[in-house]
This record gives structure tokens, C-alpha cells and sequence, in this order.
């Protein structure tokens, strides 16, 4: 008895889903905001960021930005209040070309996972040996309605995918790379205001499509082997199912 090409194509539509699905999309840099030692907002055309490599090719499918509260008498309000403007937000290699952006909308219309916002970008591969650089871009210092999106948190965890290497800013009309790296024994060395989302790369994922599409085999295997040592009886109408994993007949 041998297995169709249909069955075995049906098999990794199915199993391909089922990773789509559980694959999850990882963020670059996780914070806490109530760990904030300094924080604030941009001046008028500024740029703002941080460097970064990474250990194993990914997938960045989103761009994000701190969102957090205008903080009232000098403590950190860290509850999500959306933008009074609209900032591009962009991902550069270090030699300053820019490899995707977005821009976030003013509001809280944008996708909210803690305190970050996040659009979607055209999707780009990064890969290790290449150094990155995540940005964006203030126009106006939109006094009083101020945005506060750059936080110093010294406590901050980099997804596993992810090197910190340093930050960076820089003064400019646009989005552009951050030239002026900031002193990493300052008062203030981090500046979090940009964040990603990103998927294993696709390769990886197509390694995990495939293992899954083995287990379906093996299971299948198993399901066809059992039911054939199991005895029948009248009521017996298992055999009906099986036509869903035996499509053809040697």
C-alpha cells in the first residue's frame, strides 16, 4: 500500500498551516517602563536608536515605538496613551541604507503589545555577521502634548535572536540612520524608543513544516496500523475514515 502524492501534499498543507499558526511573532527587546531611570521625548528633527546583530537569520514583520503617558510630576505614568503625531520608524544596516519602515499613526489606532505600538512592514532577512540599526524620527517637539517614547532602562532584556550593541542619534530632517553614538558610560547610555517584531527566518520555518509533516506520516502510519490489528465487529465503521488517509490502493 503506498501513500498518494495527494494525501502527502494534503498532509503538508495542513501541517504547514499548523506551524504558520504556532509560530509566533518574538519582539527584539523587552522592558519593563516602571524601570525607568530617565525618560522623555525627542527634540524637533532628531533621529533615535540603537545598533544591534543577531545571532540566526530572521524575518522582521513589524515596526513599533514606546508608548507611554505624558508622566505628571516628574514619575513615569507607564500607561499607553497613544501618539499625538505620526513618526516613520525605520531599520538601516550600518552603513545607512534603509532595508524597511513604517510610520506610526497619531492615536492609538496602531496594534498595542505592552507598552510598544507596532505596524507592518515589508517583511527583510537579517542575518548574522551584519550590523543593524532601529530609528525614528521626531519633526516637531509637539509641546505640551509631548509623546514620551525614549526611556533609559538599564534592565532590559534582548530576545535571544538578539545582540545590543549600543546607542545611537543624530540630528536630521528625515528618517535617517543615527550617526552619534551615545557614551555607553553616560548618565543615560540606552535610548528604547524604537522596537521590532520578527519570525525565524524562512528557511527555519520550512524545516519546521517538514518535521511536522514527517510526525503527521508517522502518525498516520500508526493509525493505519492499529485499526488494521484491531478486530471488527458489525457495528464496525472505522473503515470509513481510513479512506482519509488511504486515498490509493497498490
Amino acid at each position: 500500500m503506498r501513500e498518494s502524492k495527494v494525501t502527502r501534499g494534503f498532509g503538508l498543507v495542513i501541517v504547514t498551516a499548523w506551524v504558520a499558526t504556532t509560530v509566533a511573532s518574538e519582539v527584539a527587546v523587552d522592558l519593563n517602563p516602571a524601570e525607568m531611570t530617565v525618560w522623555g521625548d525627542a527634540l524637533a528633527n532628531t533621529n533615535h536608536g540603537w545598533e544591534f546583530t543577531v545571532n540566526s537569520p530572521i524575518e522582521v514583520t513589524h515596526i513599533g515605538l514606546l508608548d507611554i503617558a505624558n508622566p505628571p510630576n516628574s514619575m513615569p505614568d507607564t500607561t499607553p496613551d497613544g501618539f499625538s503625531l505620526a513618526y516613520p520608524v525605520g531599520l538601516f544596516n550600518a552603513g545607512g541604507t534603509l532595508l524597511t519602515s513604517g510610520t506610526m499613526s497619531p492615536g492609538t489606532g496602531d496594534m498595542l503589545v505592552d507598552n510598544f505600538r507596532y505596524v507592518p512592514v515589508p517583511t527583510v532577512t537579517l542575518s548574522p555577521g551584519v550590523h543593524y540599526v532601529v530609528a525614528f524620527h521626531t519633526a516637531t517637539h509637539n509641546w505640551p502634548d509631548v509623546d514620551y517614547h525614549i526611556a533609559n532602562i538599564p534592565q532590559f532584556q534582548p530576545n535571544p535572536a538578539i545582540n545590543y550593541v549600543i546607542a545611537r542619534w543624530g540630528v536630521g530632517s528625515g528618517l535617517a540612520l543615527p550617526p552619534n553614538l551615545v557614551d555607553p558610560n553616560g548618565a543615560a547610555p540606552y535610548r528604547f524608543g524604537p522596537n521590532f517584531l520578527f519570525v525565524p527566518e524562512p528557511g527555519n520555518f520550512t524545516a519546521l513544516a517538514l518535521a511536522g509533516l514527517a510526525l503527521f506520516r508517522l502518525r498516520s502510519w500508526r493509525v493505519r496500523n492499529d485499526r488494521a490489528s484491531s478486530p471488527r465487529t458489525g457495528n464496525d465503521v472505522s473503515g470509513g475514515g481510513m479512506m482519509l488517509l488511504r486515498h490509493s490502493h497498490a
